[in-house]
């Protein structure tokens, strides 16, 4: 080859190669302001953009953020209805940084994802979520606080219940949060985003007033009553006892609106258990069983209301349950009133019979009331010795004039009722058979001299004078 050809074949090389090199820095220079060819950002091809062009590509469609709400629903916030609004700059200034525009020539593969910076208008986000029925009244329930409720006799906890109402300051903190972060899916079906109850089944206040509720509740009192019956106080009556509170989660106890009702009760327990006795039936020595009438002396039961409702008050506040008697202001069977001794009077076969303990003491003859004279017949009933006295002068009553009807000295006086009592007699020359219808006293009961200083000597105040026979004056 000439050296001509020679020449000219090396300035063409040099030439090519010098326009590649033009040409790579060039594609360098290019490459350092434009995204490389096969770039493909977000699902879009970016290729050979600047980031301001490539930008509009990524912002040019409408953004969209799916929630996913309770119950399994979803719902769907369009850009344009809260206002939303992405910079892609950031993210494009980074991938800018990252590729490597020496290698312009070899194309990009693969798919690269930028997340923008969100923006998003306040008021609009808000109002857009507000209108979704998860954050209103008519198509959710609210959650319900854990609760007392009185069952048998016993308080128990109703657990609290969620609901499905969102709570709206909490849910939209989420939603602002994720939208910042460039979310597009966010998940408002957790119950930490759920309106919670202010009350709930472990909360140690409602643990507490339910244990000290039941403490009360368990407190039972009986009654062991004279008719041989018992009447029992338990949790079943004590729950009607107990108030609720304002919200309807607590029962608690007002202790005075407690006196009052104790009080009320007790009433009723004396309203339907007091029991007085007009008669009470007698075992005479020889007339038999006999209803005698009983004016004079009490008998029954009769609860004392003020000292029985204070001990029950005590009883319930410091649950001190107990089996006992209430308290009486009287209580008196005619059994127990005859069981230590009594005197029985038989105007029938005139007779008085002294017993002591169950058994006849000693017995003797009388005279009692004239037979004649219903102003002078000695009266039948239960009665009990009200005094005592030895040498003691009897007088009737005063006649116009203020003078006793009569005088009598006895030497043992045993007064039962009014004017009327045991006492000697040495004026009547005999006792016992008919003599009380010729020459009876005037209601009182005449003994001989030794039997009424028997009678004085064993015989006490208070003790029973039993009167029986009416028919004696038939």
């Amino acid at each position: 080859m000439k050296a001509g050809g020679h020449k000219k074949l090396k300035i063409t090389l040099i030439s090519i190669f010098s326009c590649l090199v033009l040409i790579y820095l060039a594609g360098v220079w290019y490459f350092h302001y434009h995204l490389l060819p096969g770039s493909r950002i977000n699902g879009r091809d970016t290729g050979w953009m600047r980031p301001g062009e490539a930008e509009k590509i990524l912002a040019d469609h409408e953004e969209t953020i799916l929630l996913r709400l309770p119950a399994g629903k979803t719902e769907t916030l369009t850009g344009s209805s809260i206002g939303l609004s992405f910079d892609y700059s950031e993210g494009l200034k980074y991938e800018m940084k990252r590729q490597t525009e020496i290698l312009w020539f070899i194309p990009e593969t693969g798919e690269r994802k930028v997340f923008p910076r969100a923006g998003y208008d306040n008021r609009k986000l808000q109002n857009a979520l507000l209108q979704l029925p998860e954050f209103g009244e008519e198509k959710t329930e609210p959650p319900q606080n854990a609760y007392m409720e009185l069952e048998k006799g016993k308080a128990v906890i109703i657990p609290e219940v969620a609901g499905t109402r969102l709570d709206t300051e909490k849910a939209i903190r989420v939603v602002e949060a994720a939208i910042i972060r460039g979310e597009h899916e966010i998940d408002l079906d957790k119950e930490e985003y759920l309106l919670q109850p202010d009350l709930k089944a472990d909360s140690r206040r409602l643990v507490k007033q339910t244990e000290k509720i039941n403490r009360f509740l368990s407190t039972t009192v009986t009654y062991w009553l004279y008719d041989g019956t018992s009447e029992t106080l338990d949790g079943d009556t004590l729950c009607h006892w107990l108030k609720c509170s304002d919200d309807g989660c607590f029962y608690y106890l007002d202790l005075i609106d407690l006196k009052i009702r104790c009080n009320a009760y007790v009433k009723m327990l004396a309203h339907r258990k007091n029991r007085t006795y007009d008669t009470v039936e007698f075992r005479s020595t020889q007339l038999g069983r006999r209803l005698i009438p009983a004016e004079h002396v009490k008998f029954g039961y009769e609860i004392d209301e003020t000292a029985e409702t204070e001990e029950l008050y005590q009883n319930l506040v410091n649950h001190l349950s107990t089996v006992r008697k209430p308290n009486y202001s009287f209580a008196r069977e005619f059994n127990d009133f005859i069981r230590s001794g009594y005197v029985e009077v038989d105007l029938v076969h005139q007779k008085v019979y002294c017993y002591m303990n169950g058994a006849l003491y000693y017995t003797c003859d009388c005279v009692t009331g004239l037979y004649s004279e219903q102003g002078r017949h000695t009266p039948v009933g239960v009665y009990s010795i009200q005094e005592m006295g030895r040498e003691v002068t009897l007088k009737g009553r005063p006649d116009e004039k203020g003078v006793p009807r009569y005088e009598s000295h006895v030497a043992y006086w045993m007064c039962f009722y009014g004017g009327y009592g045991l006492h000697d007699a040495t004026w009547q020359s005999s006792f016992g058979g008919e003599r009380y219808k010729t020459h009876g006293s005037h209601g009182c009961v005449n003994l001989d001299y030794y039997s009424a200083g028997q009678l004085y000597s064993v015989l006490e105040v208070g003790m029973p004078v039993i009167v029986v026979g009416e028919e004696a004056y038939e």
